[in-house]
């Protein structure tokens, strides 16, 4: 698994958890932690739906491969 991935994976647990957690504290709780939980889960599926590193991540290592191929 990639460290993209890893680190969208634990965003979205940990605002899903504060978020259940929250809501079985009481509607203060919820409101409040709601404020933290949110952006979490938000940033996280952004991570997870981000193509465009992937791209650039594939064509720089096209680009490595040329070079190494061209100095042997």
């Amino acid at each position: 698994m990639k460290k993209r991935n890893t680190g969208a994976l634990i965003f979205l647990v940990l605002g899903l958890l504060i978020l259940i957690v929250s809501s079985m504290a009481g509607w203060k709780s919820f409101l409040g932690f709601s404020i933290y939980s949110i952006p979490l889960v938000i940033l996280g599926v952004a991570i997870l739906l981000n193509k465009n590193e992937d791209k650039i991540e594939r064509i720089r290592h096209l680009k490595i491969m040329r070079k190494d191929s061209r100095e042997n």
